[in-house]
């Protein structure tokens, strides 16, 4: 069995991406949580912040998978290296096909308290994210 925080993060991206629970986001963060996008240099504050940002890549993704390759713990934090693949709902910009599968790797920090984020720094290629997510 996966560590604790290791369990939560799994649970996260299987209901909240996978399954596009969008409902099931305010058990997971916490009311004032802050997700650091540092490629593309953007922050989502808040619950609010955090339904836009499920909008944009719910919207502009069908077939969602979050695949965890690995995850490091100590103590509140955790360190999760995962892909994110999808169907695009929509060509990319300057592609005429718009059914091939993409994937982006993913690194992510997370600090939780109480079995909730506070915050979070994710990390990955932005410029497959820029040709697909306006």
């Amino acid at each position: 069995m996966p560590p604790k925080n290791a369990a939560l993060m799994h649970r996260w991206f299987d209901e909240v991406w996978v399954q596009g629970k969008a409902a099931a986001i305010e058990g997971y963060l916490a009311p004032g949580c802050v997700l650091h996008h540092l490629s593309q240099g953007r922050k989502y504050r808040g619950l609010a912040g955090f339904h836009r940002l499920h909008r944009e890549y719910s919207g502009a993704f069908e077939k969602i998978r979050c695949t965890i390759h690995e995850t490091i713990e100590q103590d509140d934090r955790i360190a999760v290296r995962w892909t994110f693949s999808g169907v695009p709902t929509a060509p990319a910009r300057g592609a005429t096909e718009r059914r091939k599968r993409v994937a982006m790797p993913v690194t992510t920090i997370v600090h939780l308290k109480r079995g909730r984020m506070v915050e979070a720094w994710d990390s990955f290629d932005s410029t497959i994210a820029q040709q697909i997510v306006a």
